[in-house]
């Protein structure tokens, strides 16, 4: 048996919250892509996946991935964006929040990069 301890009850509900996002972000591109699999001449994902995981498990329970578009852009941008979703969320905006959600964002895309675009 897998024993976890936590430090506290925030950590792990944050684990928790984004484990359930991923489950339902899943279900909810399945189920779209279903629904207009007669219809369609193919599916256009922005954003997604993310994480080599979650293309793993999309690949899995949903499709093969036929094509990947990858953009390269600039620090500068991918801080404008986490920015504007900081403020829509009413989150102040820290550069220390910024530098750590860009780097994030630069190492968790990274592996997916290097497995889809290669």
């Amino acid at each position: 048996m897998l024993v976890i301890q936590f430090q506290d009850w925030q950590t792990l509900m944050s684990l928790l919250l984004l484990l359930l996002l991923q489950e339902t972000v899943l279900t909810l591109l399945k189920e779209a892509m279903m629904k207009k699999a007669a219809t369609s001449k193919g599916f256009l994902i922005d954003g997604y996946p993310r994480e080599l995981d979650q293309g793993k498990r999309f690949e899995a329970d949903v499709t093969a991935v036929e094509c990947v578009m990858y953009f390269e852009v600039n620090n500068a941008f991918i801080s404008s964006s986490i920015l504007s979703r900081l403020l829509y969320r009413g989150r102040s905006a820290v550069t220390d929040i910024l530098k750590s959600r860009a780097r994030l964002q630069e190492v968790a895309t990274l592996q997916t990069t290097l497995v889809y675009c290669l």
